[in-house]
């Protein structure tokens, strides 16, 4: 994934056009609607309370389709992606024609851990990606997974922000187990440069 970062490059390659986006208020989803707008997109975000108006993207209720757009075929998901099949009568009905959505790592990395819901984690994850698939092969939908490991930025992760705040004040952080579990931490930025990117391709 760190390869994924085009820095301005991006800009560039980018049409404007219009993009539907799930999970928009996700720790991903800040620097994916900042990076949208600047690209030139009409972006349309669902979710399922209201939101005030942005000037980043148009927000869209679940359920109240007389706000719906008539046609939204490129989309971007950051929602869990065991939930994104429950969107698929969604973006079909917009005509859908292009998916990139966020899966993890740990679709490999936790199918043999001693965490029994780990393992359960990482089948739920590999069924899910093989539906999602199906559904695209069925529906001549073109779909990217991208798989990080973990996501911080903003200060609004769990993760590499905690481990920050508790160094800053103690000056130290203790080590569990024997620091044996390897992680390459991603910023969200660089996530949401490569969703750009991929649903460019």
């Amino acid at each position: 994934m760190m390869a994924a970062r085009l820095g301005s490059k991006v800009w560039g390659m980018v049409a404007k056009g219009s993009v539907g986006v799930l999970g928009a208020d996700s720790l991903v989803g800040v620097s994916l609607l900042r990076q949208l707008k600047a690209a030139g997109y009409d972006v349309h975000a669902w979710s399922r309370k209201p939101h005030p108006a942005s000037e980043l993207c148009s927000w869209h209720t679940l359920g109240l389709t007389q706000d719906y757009p008539a046609s939204l075929q490129r989309w971007i998901s950051l929602v869990p992606l065991t939930c994104l099949p429950l969107y698929f009568a969604l973006m079909q009905d917009l005509g859908v024609s292009n998916v990139v959505a966020l899966s993890s790592t740990s679709r490999y990395t936790k199918i043999n851990s001693s965490d029994l819901s780990d393992q359960r984690w990482a089948l739920d994850l590999a069924k899910a990606e093989d539906e999602i698939e199906r559904w695209g092969t069925a529906q001549a939908v073109t779909t990217t997974l991208l798989r990080p490991t973990l996501i911080y930025g903003h200060g609004r992760d769990q993760n590499i922000s905690t481990i920050v705040r508790v160094l800053r004040r103690f000056h130290a952080f203790p080590l569990v187990g024997g620091g044996t579990g390897l992680r390459q931490p991603v910023h969200a930025d660089d996530i949401a440069q490569a969703c750009l990117a991929a649903a460019e391709r």
